[in-house]
């Protein structure tokens, strides 16, 4: 009796956990979309004034590098990181956008930008899920809390169970 209190309240803690997911990753989808949102004048000024200037964006960054002065350098490498940064949200937004509802945690877990995503959690507001996506991610929890409670059980009453000896097996 005990056990399956135990397993249906784990399981109802990792649904309601589990359920959250989906909206957390539209949170996480928002704060990454205005990242990129940020970003993409930046990338598109130093493409404009490097095609202006008839270079192509990599000529224009070793110019930078190839500068001699330190502080040219500097600004180059800068420019360089604003862009692959652009390039890597950019890529992990179109990739979340273009994911299924229950693709979409694989595709998390795959682009998952560290910065982004603690500060969608520091503002993340748990809600309760009202879509299909939500009702998966729940039961899934349900599920894996409560596999895993019975698991924990069965590892910590092992050395505890009943051994038979030769006079039960006769019986």
């Amino acid at each position: 009796m005990i056990k399956s209190l135990l397993a249906m309240g784990l399981g109802a803690s990792t649904a309601l956990g589990a359920s959250q997911f989906p909206a957390y990753v539209q949170d996480y989808s928002q704060r990454l979309g205005g990242a990129v949102d940020a970003l993409q004048p930046i990338v598109e000024q130093f493409d404009a004034s490097a095609f202006a200037a008839g270079l192509s964006r990599e000529t224009a960054l070793e110019r930078y590098r190839e500068a001699g002065d330190t502080f040219l350098a500097e600004q180059g490498q800068e420019a360089a990181e604003t862009i692959t940064r652009y390039e890597d949200l950019r890529a992990a937004k179109d990739a979340l956008e273009q994911s299924g509802p229950f693709v979409r945690l694989v595709t998390f877990a795959r682009t998952y930008d560290h910065d982004i995503a603690s500060r969608a959690m520091d503002d993340f507001e748990p809600a309760v899920p009202a879509t299909a996506e939500g009702a998966v991610h729940a039961g899934a929890g349900f599920v894996a809390g409560w596999a895993l409670l019975l698991g924990i059980w069965k590892l910590v009453a092992m050395p505890f169970g009943r051994r038979r000896g030769p006079a039960a097996d006769q019986a």
